[in-house]
């Protein structure tokens, strides 16, 4: 008399089926946690990427000997640039050192920019070669740009009188 023993091999049913429901109720609770991650990654990401240009044109400024702008586009983004004649917008023939839009960090927009807006009507900020930014009109310029995620989360680049630069 002969009995054949038969291997098991692979899964049984029950044991996928309990697998595959232990990863749906992890992804279920993983997936909301790293989409705010993802969201507050691109906030924080356009918020060190601002300060960093702020701080590009104030070496730029210092560089060159000459005005360096960071003007603002309504709520698209913003360009770096030397402002050559000093009117605190980008005219033909000036030189673009970088620029921005906010699309390209995730969920991030503007929220609040308090610099002062140049004749037409966009917010700009230029540094002179001492380092000390300057505002529309000559006056010594200061302010801040709010930006903010879906989350709510908020995110702020501060530039004060004397030319110092934080990120709140």
């Amino acid at each position: 008399m002969t009995t054949h023993m038969r291997r098991n091999s692979g899964f049984s049913l029950v044991e996928v089926a309990v697998t595959i429901a232990i990863i749906g109720i992890m992804s279920t609770i993983a997936i909301p946690s790293f989409l705010s991650w993802l969201s507050d990654k691109g906030l924080h990401n356009a918020s060190r990427d601002l300060y960093s240009n702020f701080r590009k044109a104030q070496m730029n400024a210092v560089k060159r000997n000459r005005n360096c702008a960071v003007t603002f586009d309504g709520s698209t983004g913003y360009v770096v640039y030397v402002d050559e004649n000093r009117s605190f917008s980008l005219d033909a023939g000036e030189q673009v050192i970088a620029e921005a839009q906010w699309s390209s960090y995730r969920n991030v927009e503007l929220d609040q920019n308090t610099f002062i807006a140049n004749a037409g009507g966009d917010k700009t900020i230029a540094f002179r070669p001492n380092l000390l930014p300057s505002g529309h009109g000559g006056a010594l310029g200061n302010g801040s740009v709010v930006l903010k995620n879906s989350t709510p989360r908020q995110s702020s680049v501060v530039v004060n009188v004397s030319g110092n630069i934080s990120l709140r």
